[in-house]
């Protein structure tokens, strides 16, 4: 039986947690941010889906990882990640 540990193991080898997980908490807090604020109006989940998954695909292919990082990637992803982080405070502070 292959306790928590074996199992931590296996999801860093196959990269959940350096690929899949960043991504997949990236795309629900943008889809949670845009179906909060109603941007495309009522009833727009799809759109909203679209969005949130180009936003967050987006954000994991111009992260930059290691030395040889291009600096576009990199100030455009420092940018998302401020914009983000501003955008989680004013929300925290209006809930």
């Amino acid at each position: 039986m292959a306790g928590i540990t074996d199992l931590i193991a296996a999801g860093k080898e196959l990269g959940v947690f350096q690929f899949y997980l960043p991504f997949i908490i990236t795309f629900a807090i943008i889809y949670g941010i845009l179906t909060k604020a109603k941007i495309f109006g009522e009833g727009s989940k799809n759109i909203n889906l679209i969005v949130a998954l180009a936003r967050a695909r987006f954000v994991m292919a111009y992260t930059p990882v290691g030395p040889a990082a291009i600096e576009l990637s990199t100030f455009i992803s420092n940018l998302f990640a401020g914009t983000l982080l501003i955008v989680l405070t004013i929300i925290a502070f209006l809930a």
